[in-house]
C-alpha cells in the first residue's frame, strides 16, 4: 500500500468508529497513542485501563490508558490495546511498538510503499545486513551505528524521529563531539509526545555507517545543556534506556532511513536495508 510521507513520518489511513484519519507508524514508541479529537468523540466507547507515567524524550506525565479501541486498517479491523491521549500534529493515532510485531515490515522510504509479510512468505534470516538487538529494559529495537569512524555505538531504530540522528550526552563524549560556542550554534525545536517542547543543537555528521551503507553530511542533533529530558531513562514512552550492556545512546530517524528498503523482522531482531529499484 501506498504511505504519505509528511515531514519525515510515515502516514497510513485508518478509520475508527467510522470515522476515516491517519495514523503514524513509530518504531520508537513502546505504547500507542489517540488525539485528543478522537477521545472527545469516542472515548466513553473504549475501555479505561489503570493510568500509566509515560516518560517521553523531553517529560514525563501519569495519563489515562484506553483499550479496546477498534482500528481498520488495510481493509481489516483490529482491536487494539494501551492507547494514552497524545498530540501528532495532523495524525489521530500513533501505532507504536505493537505494530511491527505481528509481521515482517518493509518500508520503501523513495518510493512511499509499505507491505506486511508473514514469516512464512519472507524469512529473513539470511538477508539481515544490520545488527540489531532488543533493549532488555524497553524492548525497543537497537541497530549498531559507527559516526564519524569514532567506533560502533547503539541507537534505537526510531522510524518516528523525523530528524538524522539525535545523540545524548554520553554519545557526543564518546564520538569526542564538542558542543559549540553560543555564538556558534544552529538551534531547533523538538516536540515530545507530552505535549512538551526542547531546544536542540543542530550539527552535521560528516560519516555514518550503518550496515554495508556509509553516508554523507547526515543531520545530528543534541539537546541543549541545562534542559530536562530523559535520554537515559526512558520509560512508558520507550525511546531511550540503558542496561546490560545494550545501551541507546540515541535516535536514529528519517534522514539516515530515507534513502532505503527498510525490511524488518523485530520479533526476531532481523533487519535489511536495501536501495530501491529505479
Amino acid at each position: 500500500m501506498d504511505f504519505k510521507l509528511e515531514r519525515g513520518h510515515i502516514h497510513i489511513p485508518i478509520e475508527i468508529m467510522g470515522k476515516k484519519g491517519t495514523a503514524i507508524l513509530d518504531s520508537g514508541a513502546g505504547i500507542n497513542g489517540i488525539s485528543p479529537d478522537m477521545l472527545v468523540k469516542f472515548g466513553d466507547q473504549f475501555r479505561r485501563d489503570s493510568k500509566m507515567r509515560i516518560q517521553g524524550v523531553y517529560g514525563t506525565e501519569k495519563k489515562q490508558v484506553y483499550s479496546q479501541i477498534p482500528v481498520k486498517m488495510f481493509g481489516e479491523t483490529f482491536t487494539l490495546d494501551k492507547f494514552v491521549e497524545g498530540n501528532f500534529g495532523s495524525a489521530d493515532v500513533l501505532l507504536g511498538l505493537s505494530f511491527f510485531r505481528a509481521f515482517v515490515v518493509q518500508i520503501d522510504y523513495p518510493h512511499s510503499k509499505l507491505r506486511m509479510m508473514t514469516r512464512d512468505a519472507l524469512d529473513m534470516s539470511h538477508l539481515s545486513n544490520v545488527p540489531m538487538k532488543k533493549n532488555p529494559s524497553t524492548l525497543l529495537p537497537l541497530v549498531k551505528v559507527d559516526i564519524n569512524g569514532s567506533g560502533n555505538i547503539w541507537l534505537t531504530f526510531d522510524t518516528g524521529n523525523a530528524g538524522g540522528i539525535l545523540l545524548n550526552d554520553k554519545a557526543m563524549s564518546y564520538l569526542g563531539l564538542t558542543p559549540k560556542k553560543n555564538e556558534e550554534r544552529k538551534i531547533g525545536v523538538s516536540a515530545g509526545m507530552n505535549s512538551t517542547f526542547a531546544l536542540n543543537e543542530l550539527f552535521t555528521l560528516n560519516s555514518v555507517k550503518i550496515g554495508p551503507f556509509e553516508l554523507e553530511n547526515v543531520q545530528g542533533t543534541h539537546a541543549l545543556s541545562g534542559q530536562k529530558n530523559n535520554m537515559d531513562n526512558h520509560g512508558g514512552g520507550n525511546r531511550l534506556s540503558s542496561r546490560n550492556g545494550k545501551s541507546s545512546l540515541g535516535l536514529l530517524g528519517f534522514d539516515v532511513l530515507k534513502h532505503f528498503v527498510v525490511t524488518i523482522d523485530y520479533s526476531k531482531t532481523l533487519l535489511n536495508l536495501s536501495l530501491p529499484d529505479e
